[in-house]
């Protein structure tokens, strides 16, 4: 990645909705992904939403990730628009650029949402 390599990241089992974690620049990493044929609801935003607020908000990225384009739903986009957390919601056709520009932005300003 161009602004560093996540360290440490290692597939998790009976995780509670956690496919994968790592650590980057200090900042730990938690990676869902869903392989759906419909767009990701709301609801499943809310359940990882409650999985990442048992960390530190300001150190904790969530990077929810779906197999398909577009594979939000509106409600779902939203929601992840409110939470105080550190949420990207991305595509795998996309990750390769998606994950590098969202970590950069905060790591410059830890501001991003």
């Amino acid at each position: 990645m161009a602004t560093g390599d996540v360290t440490g990241a290692k597939l998790s089992r009976g995780d509670c909705g956690i496919d994968m974690f790592g650590n980057h620049n200090h900042y730990l990493l938690l990676f869902q992904y869903k392989d759906l044929t419909d767009k990701v609801e709301v609801d499943y935003i809310r359940d990882f939403e409650s999985i990442i607020s048992r960390f530190d908000k300001q150190t904790t990225i969530g990077i929810y990730i779906t197999s398909e384009k577009n594979g939000y739903s509106s409600s779902a986009i939203g929601r992840a628009k409110l939470l105080e957390s550190h949420l990207l919601l991305m595509n795998i056709h996309d990750m390769w650029q998606d994950i590098p520009e969202y970590l950069s932005k905060v790591l410059k300003d830890n501001s991003v949402r």
